[in-house]
């Protein structure tokens, strides 16, 4: 059954033979998740079923043509206000031939679906449908975890107005967003928040959390 509800975007869990597709997206301030691995899917266009937004996106973005039958696991997932359908799609392996980016991000590359949700620069809600519905193997160690709270810090800040981002809460805020709300979970989100301070890619103090001076200096060029 499509999905008829109220949605803001769609994104596809796209296989290429055994691998995904993934792309990595620019990196400005005014983009969301700057620099991370993203999957293919965007905004919809008024007047589109989630389909047609995730068949059109995906043909603007690496130049594939989906067809509805292609899209299955349809699935709704809302985070930050922002509801977004899920789908997944298989398509044989030489079809990568036909790949080729466009306008938006900076490169493409195929990657294993576990190496993807143990990537550094994963997106944490991607890593999540994947583990949810596609069943990928995440684990559940210090590694990992350090990786969806730091990409969850890094949007949160981005989003906020300047100094409306305040320390106290943060580390509830992220935990309640990967559904992982333990006194583990607490320590992490401290460790991680003080590593990209004195890194220089957060500024922190009583007011609150702001980008620091080299907030989008970790984002690399390339995908795996």
């Amino acid at each position: 059954m499509a999905f008829s509800g109220k949605f803001d975007g769609a994104k596809v869990a796209l296989f290429v033979g055994e691998a995904l597709v993934v792309m990595r997206r620019d990196a400005r301030m005014d983009v969301t998740w700057p620099g991370t691995l993203d999957w293919p899917g965007g905004g919809r266009d008024p007047g589109e079923s989630a389909a047609d937004t995730v068949i059109r996106e995906t043909r603007e973005e690496i130049g594939l043509r989906l067809r509805p039958e292609d899209l299955v696991q349809e699935t709704r997932t809302g985070r930050l206000g922002v509801a977004v359908v899920m789908y997944a799609a298989r398509l044989p392996a030489g079809r990568a031939n036909e790949i080729r980016l466009g306008d938006e991000g900076q490169a493409w590359g195929l990657m294993m679906p576990e190496d993807y949700v143990r990537h550094s620069d994963a997106v944490p809600s991607l890593v999540l449908y994947a583990r949810d519905v596609l069943g990928v193997d995440v684990g559940d160690d210090a590694t990992v975890r350090g990786h969806l709270v730091r990409q969850w810090i890094r949007e949160l800040v981005r989003r906020a107005a300047p100094g409306a981002l305040g320390l106290e809460g943060l580390a509830a805020q992220v935990a309640a967003l990967l559904g992982q709300e333990t006194e583990e979970m607490q320590v992490t989100v401290d460790a991680v928040l003080t590593d990209m301070v004195v890194a220089g890619e957060l500024a922190a103090d009583a007011k609150g959390v702001l980008p620091g001076p080299h907030f989008l200096d970790v984002v690399t060029g390339g995908v795996p």
